[in-house]
């Protein structure tokens, strides 16, 4: 009995860290830079976020069963199937399709950011035998 308690006290420490060097992260890096200070944001985004906003627009109006090939909504008309940095097979645009694109895209650092914690815990654990 002892020592089941001890595992579980062990795995609550886990994952209460886990929770507060997220919420770290969150605050640090995530939240101040969407939007900044100045209320705008990364001049990347202005090409992401109407692309995102299309693939939702595509899916209102077409449905999930139809793939889409192209979008005249953006530059006058782009490839959307055949492009690879297009993002309607992505996390951030299956976000999109329920949050505003900024949440999304911060509930996407946040996935991934949870990822790589646990990525790096198991590596330390199994492969590198650490405690």
């Amino acid at each position: 009995m002892k020592a089941l308690s001890k595992f579980f006290r062990q795995r609550l420490y886990l994952i209460a860290s886990f929770i507060v060097l997220l919420t770290a992260y969150y605050f640090i890096f995530v939240g101040p830079f969407f939007p900044n200070r100045n209320g705008g944001l990364g001049h990347d985004y202005e090409m992401w976020f109407p692309r995102m906003l299309a693939g939702v627009y595509y899916f209102i109006t077409n449905g999930v069963s139809v793939i889409p090939w192209f979008t005249p909504s953006c530059c006058g008309g782009t490839v959307f199937f055949a492009n690879p940095q297009y993002l309607f097979f992505s996390i951030p645009q299956l976000l999109n399709f329920y949050f505003d694109p900024i949440l999304s895209i911060k509930i996407t650092m946040m996935l991934f950011a949870a990822l790589g914690f646990l990525g790096t815990y198991l590596l330390m654990r199994r492969t590198f035998a650490l405690k």
